[in-house]
Parts: C-alpha cells; sequence; structure tokens
C-alpha cells in the first residue's frame, strides 16, 4: 500500500539507501508471499522453529541479559503470523525516519529488515521443500524439518542469516 511513498523518499546516506533497497525488497516479498498456496505451511514453519529456538537455547532465554533480545526476535520480528499493519506503519513512516533517525540506527534497522526477509524467504523455501516431500501442515516433526532443511540448501542465504543475527544482536546490545 505504501510502496509508492517508499519509492518517492529521496535518501542520502549509505544506511538510508540500504534500507529503502531492502524495504522494498521487503514490501515486494510480503505480496508475493500473501498469494502463495504454501503461506500457511511456511506460517507452521516459522512457529515450529521459534518454538524449537526457545526449547533449544533455553539458557540464554532464561539469563535476563539475553531474555529481552531473544523475546524481541521470538516474538515481535520472527514468529508473527500477520504483521502487515506494523510493516505497512514502517513502509509509511520511512520517510521520517531517514530524516531524523542518525545514520548507525539506519544501519541497524536495515540490518532487521533483511533478516527478517531473509529469515522469511527461507521459511517459505522450506515450506516447498516440505510440500515436496509430502509433509503438510499437521505433520511437520524434527525428522522430516531436518530432511527438508538438508534438502532446501540455500547455504549462502543461510550464512547470511546467521551473521545478521549477530551482527543486529550486537548493535541491538548498544542501544539496549
Amino acid at each position: 500500500m505504501y510502496r509508492e511513498r517508499l519509492v518517492a523518499t529521496d535518501v542520502h546516506s549509505e544506511n538510508a539507501h540500504r534500507l529503502k533497497h531492502l524495504l522494498l525488497a521487503y514490501h515486494d516479498f510480503r505480496y508475493y508471499k500473501a498469494g502463495h498456496p504454501l503461506r500457511p505451511l511456511s506460517q507452521v514453519v516459522a512457529d515450529w522453529q521459534a518454538r524449537r529456538l526457545k526449547q533449544t537455547h533455553q539458557d540464554l532465554y532464561a539469563d535476563p541479559g539475553y531474555h529481552t533480545g531473544l523475546e524481541f526476535l521470538l516474538s515481535d520480528l520472527y514468529a508473527p503470523a500477520n504483521m502487515t499493519r506494523r510493516d505497512d506503519n514502517i513502509d509509511r513512516i520511512f520517510p521520517k525516519m531517514v530524516k531524523w533517525l542518525p545514520e548507525h540506527l539506519l544501519g541497524t534497522f536495515a540490518g532487521l529488515v533483511e533478516l527478517n526477509l531473509v529469515t522469511q524467504r527461507l521459511d517459505l523455501s522450506l515450506a516447498e521443500t516440505l510440500h515436496q516431500q509430502g509433509e503438510g501442515e499437521n505433520t511437520l516433526e524434527q525428522h522430516s524439518y531436518a530432511e527438508a532443511y538438508r534438502r532446501s540448501g540455500e547455504w549462502e542465504l543461510r550464512e547470511r542469516q546467521l551473521a545478521l543475527v549477530a551482527d543486529t544482536g550486537r548493535e541491538l546490545d548498544r542501544y539496549v
């Protein structure tokens, strides 16, 4: 809905340009994904992975130094089923963001947008692989997930995802 606002906004810094590019890519992906027949399975994958991460990283989740960051990652950034309003609001206020926010915060925000985009692309790819394996929304289990993960490939994108988690985590730690 606000794509034209993103396109029309002039940007003058490297991080503002990067953020604009990523928001446009994410905006387009959101509309592609909204019409994708495997969108529900993709959400099942995201929910399943969020539960798994919370369980496998329980020690960090219990640590007060990491709890808030992990809660943000799992509840606000990663797992929500429908963040259309949040995403539309970000697109809507983008012109003010690039005008008022310091360059380093634009860079951190761009990292978060890229992390969200990469993660959702990987989840959809994983849903496609699960579907090819004959798995559905009610049949996701550890062994089928692991097999689909191996078969889906996307290793460079997965490495980028891990780098973004580390980089944006460090940057957010400076601000929180």
